[in-house]
């Protein structure tokens, strides 16, 4: 019993983070890494919001595009729809190397 009580857990992460894999990459873009990780570490209790263990997933990629070609494609909302909710959909934070680099290097991360 133990098992399938964290085991639904790793099931439902695993299946918002496909969604968020599922959604079509721009052109002269690919997909260097992505993963996923889910509990308590990132807030809440252990359940989550809603019931639902609370999920941290992205996607790292490299394109030829121009950041703003790809803030302008991902910068939307309400477009990842949220397993066992029919109504609900999240959008994106976005994030872009240089700018994370910066903020290490003035140790604001």
């Amino acid at each position: 019993m133990l098992y399938v009580l964290f085991g639904q857990e790793y099931l439902y992460a695993k299946s918002f983070a496909s969604k968020l894999y599922e959604y079509p990459l721009p052109d002269e873009t690919k997909v260097i890494e992505k993963d996923f990780a889910y509990g308590v570490l990132f807030g809440g209790e252990p359940s989550g919001s809603g019931g639902f263990p609370t999920v941290a997933s992205y996607i790292v990629l490299e394109s030829d595009l121009s950041e703003k070609d790809l803030y302008d494609y991902y910068n939307k909302d309400k477009v990842i729809p949220i397993p066992c909710e029919d109504t609900k959909k999240i959008g994106f934070e976005i994030y872009f190397a240089d700018h994370y680099n910066k903020q290490i290097k003035k140790d604001k991360v």
